[in-house]
């Protein structure tokens, strides 16, 4: 479960909402309505045989369509394998002005579905997730994805109010998590509505866990297990009752779907990794890192120490970053203990050298020598794209630091800048072909392992970003400094800093959309304990709720208006982060 979930009588908003005119939306929406004794057994539940949805393609996210009630109405949930409930946007939400209009479509129960019930007493749910807190009210009615079809008995989540860091398009949840053996999902807190801290209360499946379970779609439809893949360009699949996978390894995590991750190898999947490896866990820990395949979460996420790491030796083993990074150190190799005035000296007599750098030299030399006197006057932190994962506030490794010791960029700033600056390379430059592949280390709880290789293509992506431009010149007879900026096309890896420690598995990295466009993830909820696997199979196509094979390649078409000709994915919507509370156990 990727959420702190709590429960309550629902009391204080349904009298205010009960005063408003029948007529109205919310008013009618919360009359009971006819089907408040609905049985299980009133309605046809399709589950065992395979379908499936597509998986529809936002750049950031995926969204699959749920239909729920009688006559179904639709909606775009995010397929996210990181929590656990089915969420929908009420209409009570946006009638309350607790949910923006960008959110998209609501849905309304009573007067509009006939199968739609609920309680004379509705429970009222809290759930907190990493991205913010949604509050919900508990009710019973039919949903359908693809083929399968359940009745949520008294399980169907309607938001009522959140405070979610989303912006744009935001229906609801599809939740896909791991399942919890003979485990309870709310805790009865009563009229107070405090959140209780989950370190004192215990882990669902404690005995300091009470109440009554609310049930999965996956549950409640038998789905015992499914698929995820995407498509670049098209739609993506995510597929029911899937076919058993192979080399299907035993969940890590005891609340999420989780790995033994045991480091990155950079070229060849044998070379040694920096970090995460197993000799490098404690006594007492059951890894040294885990690993999270996650759905909803656009970027890869991990410690901001290890990232560095990991951009480091990515720039040592990228021949063009190398090249870059030593001209950069070779122009400014000096020490800390010169003072400040001297370096626009220098820098301008660098300039007037009969070889004059090029644009982006210049550019980044410019970076560079800001970062460094920024350094020597307390303000460290270098501009950025402020819609780069990198900048501040969105993931510290974006701070361009000088090494203090010889005023010279790091490894890993370099790396975040030359890719910054792809958009002057030329269309003809591959990235496929310069830069290293990225081989992911993972193993499950009972020994089974496997290494997913992840091309440039795969964590490299486009990305609209504010550059920030320098350029030195005279006014009056005296030096100045030009800033402009402008939005350009540029390019970014795939990852974004996050802190998950844990105390049996260490620092825990979040594997999101990249890892979906490479394999067909496979969960088997079925097995003891539940498993995943990754096949390197095409994603296909969706059809009729029919699953076919014949499709575009996981990356799909070249895009003629790339700046990198057209491999690379491009993301311009805003990156999504994970529904993970960092505060739970693994």
């Amino acid at each position: 479960m990727a959420a702190i979930i709590s429960f309550a009588p629902f009391g204080v908003l349904v009298a205010a909402f009960l005063v408003l005119p029948c007529s109205s939306r919310a008013g009618s929406f919360l009359r009971p309505s006819a089907a408040s004794h609905l049985a299980v057994d009133d309605l046809a539940v399709d589950g065992d045989s395979m379908s499936c949805s597509p998986l529809n393609n936002h750049g950031s996210f995926s969204t699959v369509t749920v239909k729920i009630g009688s006559p179904p109405q639709t909606f775009a949930l995010v397929a996210d394998t990181g929590s656990d409930d089915l969420i929908v946007q009420s209409c009570i939400c946006k009638a309350s002005h607790h949910c923006p209009e960008s959110f998209g479509s609501c849905f309304q129960g009573t007067n509009k579905s006939s199968t739609f019930a609920l309680d004379p007493a509705p429970k009222e749910v809290f759930i907190r997730f990493g991205s913010g807190d949604i509050e919900s009210v508990l009710a019973s009615d039919i949903a359908s994805v693809g083929l399968a079809t359940a009745l949520m008995n008294n399980s169907l989540l309607l938001m009522v109010q959140e405070a979610l860091k989303i912006e744009g398009q935001f229906e609801g949840i599809l939740g896909l998590g791991r399942p919890h053996r003979g485990a309870t999902s709310v805790l009865e807190i009563g009229e107070d509505r405090e959140l209780p801290d989950h370190r004192r209360t215990g882990q669902p499946g404690t005995p300091e866990h009470g109440g009554p379970k609310i049930e999965g779609f996956l549950e409640a439809a038998n789905v015992d297990r499914f698929s995820m893949c995407f498509n670049e360009k098209t739609d993506g699949v995510l597929r029911l009752n899937a076919p058993k996978g192979t080399n299907n390894m035993a969940s890590v995590g005891e609340m999420h779907w989780g790995l033994d991750f045991q480091g990155i190898s950079i070229g060849k999947k044998s070379d040694p990794v920096k970090f995460c490896s197993p000799g490098s866990k404690k006594p007492g820990m059951q890894s040294a890192c885990g690993i999270i395949p996650d759905s909803g979460t656009t970027m890869i996420m991990g410690p901001k120490d290890q990232i560095s790491t990991l951009f480091e030796d990515l720039c040592s083993r990228w021949p063009r970053c190398q090249s870059m990074h030593d001209k950069l150190v070779a122009k400014l190799n000096m020490t800390a203990a010169q003072k400040i005035n001297e370096v626009p000296y220098l820098v301008q007599k660098e300039a007037e050298e009969s070889e004059q750098l090029a644009p982006t030299m210049q550019d980044l030399l410019d970076s560079f020598h800001d970062a460094y006197a920024k350094a020597n006057t307390g303000d460290s932190e270098m501009p950025v794209p402020q819609n780069y994962p990198g900048a501040a506030g969105q993931g510290d490794y974006g701070e361009m630091k000088p090494d203090m010791a010889t005023a010279a960029p790091t490894r890993s700033s370099t790396f975040q800048l030359l890719l910054q600056s792809c958009s002057s390379w030329g269309k003809s430059v591959n990235l496929n072909k310069e830069m290293p592949s990225l081989f992911f280390n993972v193993a499950g709880k009972e020994g089974a392992s496997d290494v997913l290789e992840l091309k440039p293509e795969m964590y490299v992506a486009e990305m609209p970003m504010e550059m920030v431009h320098t350029k030195r010149a005279t006014m009056f007879g005296l030096p100045v400094i030009e800033v402009t900026k402008s939005v350009e096309m540029g390019c970014v890896p795939t990852f974004e800093t996050m802190e998950y420690e844990t105390q049996l598995n260490g620092p825990v990295w979040i594997f999101g959309t990249p890892l979906f466009y490479a394999f067909q993830v496979h969960y088997d909820r079925l097995a003891e304990p539940p498993t995943i696997a990754f096949l390197r199979e095409p994603c296909g196509a969706c059809v009729d709720g029919h699953p076919q094979v014949k499709t575009a390649a996981l990356i799909g078409e070249r895009l003629e208006t790339s700046v990198t000709g057209g491999y690379l994915r491009r993301i311009t919507t805003e990156s999504r982060e994970p529904k993970v509370d960092t505060k739970e156990p693994f």
